[in-house]
């Protein structure tokens, strides 16, 4: 088996559901012991959804409570063999178990510190709480969607957890500068992030624009004339022909029908046509499947695309020749499918060992093998509610 690229590296994540696991879960992937901190009785918030078991892949399980004194000096004992800890806890949670970060990186000077909370360690909001519905919507994203003529119309967030696994990446990528960092100087570093600022830094193009141009983006349609979304045989297509070559190739891909004079080429003459021109490319696309305009559009270089249900996008056959999806036995829920490695590496693959932990599963491991505690010991412990 080929070594993987943090071979040797040991993360704790003690944080919950999506940012802070999913940045666990590519170290995780690229091959760090990573250790999950849970709650005895509870565990993460996340445990029962599907989205766990895709979120904790490849890490190992402990039960600790830290509030407990004995847990808090377990907690110390854990960090100070670790590279890395993730944490999703504000200053003022860490106080409650008697903790802060400047006391972690005193005790291990190596340590990193990778925190994840709603608004950073600073500023006046540091200390507040959010779901992700809140930081979404405090990033400004949630103003740009749903695209509609409609601007009165609530404003919405994009589907699933897609921020909070963006917040997770970036979590991610500022850990591997600090491990490189590491390597080099043998220091460790808190990490500080916001999700309000990992999410709006998904939003620069259109942050930019008010305070350089006094443009405030809003929610608005498609501009006419420049493409859009039609039903066709079995589902959706989305074309776009905000220039004069994708019209030429998209008149192109529809046989070239008479109505589509050469005065279409300008932009300025599709948008005052805009209401003429989308039934008649409407009734064209009902005559076709999506999967034959999008294999006819892509030979002659036109952009179009299908809109993919959760099914299609299983069975899409980019993704089965790149073996994207990956199937893990669960002890509880059978064979399990997820996307895979969001990126490959040549010489240390990134990949998914082994499924999610069980509540606790690697106790003995942890506790026995690498902190040196009995079996006497862990069963005192399990007694006492602190394990």
């Amino acid at each position: 088996m080929m070594p993987k690229a943090l071979s040797g590296i040991k993360v704790i994540e003690f944080a919950q559901f999506a940012a802070g696991p999913y940045c666990g879960k590519l170290l995780a992937g690229l091959g760090a012991e990573t250790i999950k901190v849970e709650n005895p009785s509870s565990g993460d918030s996340g445990r029962g959804r599907s989205g766990f078991l895709y979120l904790n892949t490849s890490k190992l399980s402990v039960t600790l409570n830290p509030a407990h004194p004995h847990g808090e000096q377990i907690l110390l004992k854990l960090i100070s063999t670790a590279d890395v800890f993730i944490s999703d806890r504000t200053e003022r949670d860490m106080a409650q178990f008697g903790l802060t970060y400047d006391e972690l990186r005193q005790l291990n000077p190596r340590l990193i510190i990778t925190c994840l909370t709603p608004f950073g360690l600073t500023g006046p909001y540091k200390d507040f709480k959010a779901y992700y519905l809140n930081t979404y919507h405090a990033s400004g994203l949630g103003y740009l969607i749903p695209v509609s003529p409609d601007t009165k119309r609530e404003p919405i967030k994009i589907g699933g957890f897609a921020g909070e696994c963006a917040c997770g990446v970036s979590a991610a990528v500022a850990t591997l500068g600090a491990l490189f960092w590491q390597k080099n100087t043998g220091k460790g570093q808190l990490i500080d992030i916001s999700q309000q600022e990992a999410l709006i830094s998904m939003n620069r193009p259109q942050a930019a624009r008010y305070p350089n141009e006094g443009v405030i983006p809003t929610r608005v349609e498609v501009p006419a004339g420049t493409g859009g979304l039609w039903p066709c045989q079995n589902g959706h297509i989305v074309a776009i022909f905000a220039d004069g070559r994708q019209w030429r190739s998209l008149i192109e891909l529809m046989g070239k029908p008479a109505w589509a004079t050469p005065e279409y080429e300008e932009l300025s003459y599709r948008a005052v046509r805009d209401s003429e021109i989308k039934p008649l490319i409407g009734a064209w696309m009902l005559e076709y499947s999506k999967e034959e305009i999008y294999q006819k559009g892509q030979a002659l270089g036109c952009p179009v695309s299908p809109v993919l249900s959760p099914e299609e996008v299983l069975e899409f056959p980019q993704f089965q020749a790149r073996g994207f999806f990956t199937s893990l036995g669960q002890p509880q829920n059978g064979k399990t499918t997820f996307p895979g490695a969001p990126f490959r590496l040549s010489a240390s693959p990134w990949g998914d060992e082994t499924p999610s932990p069980e509540l606790g599963q690697h106790n003995e491991e942890v506790y026995c093998q690498q902190l040196g505690y009995s079996i006497q010991e862990m069963d005192e412990l399990r007694q006492e509610g602190i394990i």
